[in-house]
């Protein structure tokens, strides 16, 4: 937040270096491309700053959704009728995230537990209808 505040600081000082850059640039189309690129140089923490800020979190979304009701980061649950280990999808997916996105949409064939698809499926239900970038944090958490 410090860092918003010291940009906009900034910007403010910009629009006063302005009005001096009239001293010495009486021609209106140099101060404009100088106080282009002074403010694009200044906007691009405030770019890291929102896609820092935005920026989902797959863990949080894990259990959020209540994957941890059936799969562990480590032991297979598979003897108690839960789901696969974190580990183990991770293992059967092999860093593939388009295909475990696709399975998590619902429109991907299941690549570590098939007899335990049906159970699955109820879960997918409410996890097809994240966003892009939300399947995509929740795909990375498990392929980590």
């Amino acid at each position: 937040m410090i860092l918003v505040i010291k940009v906009f600081i900034k910007l403010k000082k910009i629009l006063e270096m302005n009005t001096a850059l009239a001293k010495y640039y009486p021609s209106q189309k140099i101060r404009r491309y100088i106080m282009k690129k002074y403010i694009m140089i200044l906007s691009i923490p405030l770019m890291v700053i929102a896609g820092n800020v935005y920026a989902e979190d797959g863990g949080a979304l894990f259990k959020k959704k209540g994957c941890t009701a059936c799969h562990h980061p480590t032991n297979d649950q598979s003897a108690k009728g839960l789901g696969p280990s974190i580990a183990q999808i991770k293992a059967a997916y092999g860093g593939n995230k388009a295909a475990m996105v696709n399975f998590l949409k619902g429109s991907g064939a299941p690549k570590v537990d098939k007899a335990k698809y049906p159970i699955m499926k109820a879960q997918l239900a409410t996890i097809k209808s994240l966003s892009d970038a939300q399947l995509g944090a929740l795909s990375d958490y498990m392929l980590k």
